[in-house]
């Protein structure tokens, strides 16, 4: 059986993005997965990652938390794989904050066409075959995304 793992670090930057976009497809290019489960590895990580960035060292009015050694805070992937699954695993010492629990409740296509934003979380529950989120004892948010392989 073919498994892989493989960790990235990064600062909690936009201009990470394009890092981890391009790791999690090759991996999954190396690995054998289909261009449309390619696609939505890819998509399933670059949304989440991007919240990270954009949303885990903020209050709700925008302004910055005052987090310790900001400098220092860092995005964690690790990719696992197997011929079954692949798993991502995203780390992040921001505000803590469960996306699983998050109800999304019915969504307004019309409504959700005119804002920008706040469709991600639905989007995620729904290509994702799991999401499960803890807050663990060092006070990292830590979300495990899987996708199985069918």
């Amino acid at each position: 059986m073919k498994y892989f793992q493989t960790t990235i670090t990064v600062p909690p930057e936009l201009s990470s993005m394009s890092k981890i976009r391009k790791l999690v497809e090759e991996r999954c290019v190396k690995f054998g997965y289909p261009d449309h489960l390619t696609y939505l590895i890819v998509t399933a990580v670059d949304e989440t990652c991007a919240n990270v960035i954009k949303y885990a060292y903020k209050k709700i009015d925008g302004s910055k938390y005052a987090v310790k050694n900001i400098k220092k805070s860092l995005v964690q992937l690790i990719l696992r794989a197997d011929s079954s699954k692949f798993e991502i695993d995203v780390l992040d010492t921001g505000f803590q904050f469960n996306p699983v629990t998050k109800s999304t409740g019915k969504i307004d296509l019309k409504e959700a066409a005119r804002k920008k934003g706040g469709m991600g979380i639905h989007f995620l529950k729904n290509i994702l075959d799991m999401m499960d989120y803890e807050y663990s004892e060092d006070k990292k948010n830590v979300l495990r995304m899987t996708k199985y392989f069918q």
